[in-house]
Formats: structure tokens, sequence, C-alpha cells
């Protein structure tokens, strides 16, 4: 009897080799790398461009602490050279208004205005109403006062409010009539 008895296959033999999958690759990448590096790229040229407008802002206002600097006590017309620094600057970063025609009491209320009430100390009020005191004087102009005025203008060059908008009522009638 010579049966011949199927053979049972080994259901192993069947099988085929684990394929792995390709190598992943970098590139393309996915939308969402995209969309990061856009924002990436927009933060970046917004910080460049805000960068270069306030050191452009600002350029004026460091060449005028400068000079403030540079003017020696001793020289007659140091008041009339520290009030036209203030008046160049004012003009610069206030151009709507018509602060060149400002003089006296109204000059001082406008200097004053543009600080912060923190930066409202007494000394650099003191020191503007000096330079402008000093600025009618006749004959020549006490220089041990030098010291308070220039220190008062370089105080005022950088903590005032510049280009800040200004509605008082008086710049206002002031530009009317102009």
């Amino acid at each position: 009897m010579n049966s011949t008895v199927p053979m049972q296959t080994n259901p192993l033999d069947q099988l085929r080799d684990v394929h792995l999958p390709g190598q992943v690759d970098w590139w393309p990448l996915a939308w969402g790398w995209w969309l990061l590096a856009v924002v990436v790229l927009l933060v970046t040229v917004y910080a460049i461009v805000t960068w270069t407008k306030r050191r452009k802002f600002r350029r004026a206002l460091n060449e005028a602490i400068g000079h403030v600097q540079q003017i020696d006590g001793n020289q007659p017309d140091w008041a009339g050279q520290l009030n036209g620094i203030l008046k160049r600057i004012s003009k610069r970063y206030f151009p709507n208004q018509q602060t060149a025609s400002l003089y006296g009491e109204r000059w001082l209320e406008f200097l004053l205005r543009q600080l912060p009430a923190r930066h409202r100390k007494a000394s650099v009020q003191q020191g503007l109403e000096t330079l402008q005191n000093a600025l009618y004087r006749s004959g020549r102009v006490n220089p041990n006062q030098f010291g308070v005025c220039q220190q008062a203008c370089i105080s005022w060059l950088k903590s005032a409010r510049l280009g800040a908008k200004s509605n008082h009522p008086s710049e206002i009638a002031e530009a009317s009539h102009v």
C-alpha cells in the first residue's frame, strides 16, 4: 500500500522576505515646514525693517546729544546754541506742529509737555527755565548756569516723547494763525 500521502508543505516556505520601505528623503518638505519657514522669514524681515527705521529715527537725536556735549560754557552764545539744537530737534520730530515760532513761556511749556511725567524732574524744568531766561538776558550770560542748562537739554533729548502727536489747544491756535 503505497499510498501517497500528500506531503504537507511548510506554510513558511510561501512567505517572502520582509521588504524594507525606501529611504525617506528630507526633500520636498512637508507643508508645516514651509509654513514655519515663511513665518521665520517674515519675522526676520519685520525685525530688520523695524531696527532700520528706529536707527534712522534716532540718528538726528544722537547727533544732537553729541552737539550739546561739545558746546563750551565759556562761549558767549551757549544759550542760543543749546536752544537752537532743541529747536532743530523739535522741527525734525514734530513737523506738523509750528514749533519754530514758539518762544519764551510757550516754548518752555511745549518742551515740558513732551516729557513723560516720570521725567519731569525739578532739575530739568529749572534747567530749561534757566536756559529760556538766559536767551533774553542782555549782556554776557553767567557761565555757572551752563552745566545746569546743558544737563537739562541732554535729559530732555534722552527722555522726550519724540514724534508723539500733541493736540494741545495753544499749538492748534498757534498753527491756525500762521
